[in-house]
């Protein structure tokens, strides 16, 4: 009697619905989510301090926020429509949110930040917290997607 190994299935080419939900998240909680954060920062001062080094220090991301969210549009408009171009695009923005939500992290250990029990505070925390989540799992996504975009 002769046994014959299993061959592990073939993934379905084209994104997943998790691929899509991923896609909305990176949309909709990235660009949208900069975009709210400057507007708020702009127009009603938002501020976790009022320590003139801090400002200076957040006035220094709009560049890289604006690319962070222009890469991570692409990724999740190619990754909707199930294009192969979403794999380097998703990585590429997973680690733009990454970088920027540990940048933030360590300035925010260095000079105490976390101590601060504000509202303002409270939400810089819930920022990079999900930056450092998102950014990965986003990376990790794009990089198991591989295989079904570029099949």
């Amino acid at each position: 009697m002769t046994t014959h190994a299993a061959t592990p299935a073939t993934p379905q080419p084209g994104p997943t619905r998790g691929d899509r939900l991923n896609a909305a998240a990176i949309a909709v909680g990235l660009v949208a989510g900069m975009g709210g954060y400057w507007a708020w920062f702009v127009t009603s001062g938002a501020r976790t301090s009022e320590d003139q080094g801090w400002v200076e220090f957040e006035k220094s991301f709009p560049l890289a926020d604006a690319y962070l969210s222009v890469v991570a549009a692409a990724a999740a408009r190619q990754m909707w429509q199930g294009k192969p171009s979403a794999v380097g695009l998703g990585i590429a923005a997973g680690s733009a949110v990454t970088l920027l939500g540990l940048i933030h992290v360590l300035y925010n250990l260095e000079h105490g930040k976390y101590h601060d029990r504000s509202p303002d505070m409270a939400l810089e925390t819930a920022v990079n917290v999900a930056a450092l989540t998102l950014g990965p799992t986003t990376m990790l996504r794009m990089w198991r997607a591989r295989h079904r975009l570029l099949a």
